[in-house]
């Protein structure tokens, strides 16, 4: 038998981990270049940290593939732990050999032996990884999007302003008029949400609240973090709420300018934003330049097949 599957040795995880650094702009999706990456050594700074596997495929003892694996990170909205499909890579003169699809299969197996009963892997649609967790029952759960701080949003139906934690009160009785929906989509009711805001902001979130003919029309939280490839600061709109009688009217749009052009002063590259595959959030963030940077996909392992 020609190809194996077998663990990595400890002299070779750190080949496995060069190989993913400069795999990274095919993985990427042509995103990042490898000149502009950080050093390997802080890009992978805590590559395999959390007890996660890798198990590899061998050719004639030679390493052609791989996939690591583990749990899932920042799992904000959920207490049940779900594994993840981190990264899975073959060699080009070895794919479209079903080498990818057994070494999916491996870590499935792996994580439902572990306790796992839900598994999720990120990718960009319509690449390789994608059909392949399609074909194994995989399916896309949310997506994230990106614009450039650079766009030219529209703006001008409000009036948009800093806001602190307090003002979030404004918006109480809109929130819980709204709530049903909101608080299924979130799995938290109105006094989590405004805990987890309140949180987000003391860590340096910023608050920004939309005015139209005096009345509170919506609010908008961001924040700024370091990428974990580059040196460069992104944008991340943790939420953005408008109020009934001004939806459909500009308000989340005139948030979203003003955050790119706070975003922009402070030389950040670009915002990115998380919501439901399909969504009307989804369909928004379309309408405002939002290109799709990934998709979550899911598989349930209560019956592995």
């Amino acid at each position: 038998m020609r190809y194996y599957i077998d663990e990595a040795t400890p002299l070779e995880l750190n080949e496995i981990r060069t190989r993913m650094y400069r795999a990274i702009p095919e993985s990427s999706n042509g995103r990042y270049s490898l000149g502009e990456l950080k050093p390997v050594d802080e890009v992978y700074r805590d590559f395999l940290s959390a007890g996660d596997s890798v198990a590899v495929m061998r050719y004639r003892g030679t390493i052609v593939g791989y996939i690591h694996f583990g749990r899932r990170r920042e799992e904000t909205y959920s207490s049940e732990e779900t594994g993840h499909i981190f990264d899975i890579f073959v060699e080009k003169t070895h794919r479209k050999r079903g080498i990818a699809t057994r070494l999916l299969d491996h870590a499935l197996y792996r994580m439902y032996s572990q306790g796992y009963r839900k598994v999720s892997g990120n990718t960009f649609r319509g690449g390789p990884g994608w059909e392949i967790l399609l074909k194994r029952g995989f399916r896309p759960v949310s997506v994230c999007l990106s614009i450039e701080s650079q766009s030219n949003a529209r703006r001008g139906v409000c009036d948009v302003s800093l806001g602190v934690p307090a003002d979030l009160s404004m918006f109480s009785e809109d929130l819980l008029v709204f709530g049903a929906e909101l608080m299924q989509d979130l799995s938290v009711n109105l006094s989590g949400l405004f805990y987890r805001l309140n949180a987000i902001i003391e860590k340096g979130a910023t608050l920004l609240i939309a005015h139209r003919s005096d009345s509170p029309a919506g609010f908008m939280v961001y924040s700024v973090f370091d990428d974990l490839m580059t040196y460069d600061f992104l944008g991340y709109l943790d939420f953005v709420f408008v109020v009934n009688p001004f939806r459909r009217l500009g308000v989340a749009g005139d948030l979203l300018c003003e955050s790119l052009r706070r975003l922009k002063g402070i030389q950040a590259r670009e915002m990115f934003f998380e919501c439901d595959c399909d969504s009307y959030c989804h369909k928004w963030a379309l309408s405002m330049g939002m290109k799709e940077f990934s998709v979550l996909l899911e598989k349930d392992l209560d019956v592995l097949r």
